[in-house]
């Protein structure tokens, strides 16, 4: 996977971006699916904060909790 796959998963930039191409190369090394990245990267988005209690997982979803909110696509 590369940035704009994660962009388009919904991963921000900055510490979030880092910490999925981390989780994303522990998963290969641990022998983990790679058929199966975008669907675990996608749920990991979607719902991170049950993620917290998995070691493997845990770094990214709180990245995710703690990013800040994407910017509107318009003004206020």
């Amino acid at each position: 996977m590369n940035t704009k796959d994660f962009l388009r998963l919904g991963v921000p930039l900055g510490q979030a971006m880092r910490l999925a191409t981390d989780f994303v190369a522990r998963f290969i090394l641990g022998g983990g699916d790679k058929s199966r990245l975008h669907e675990e990267v996608a749920a990991i988005v979607t719902n991170p904060s049950v993620f917290l209690a998995d070691d493997l997982r845990k770094e990214f979803a709180k990245a995710l909790l703690t990013a800040p909110p994407p910017p509107r696509a318009e003004p206020a």
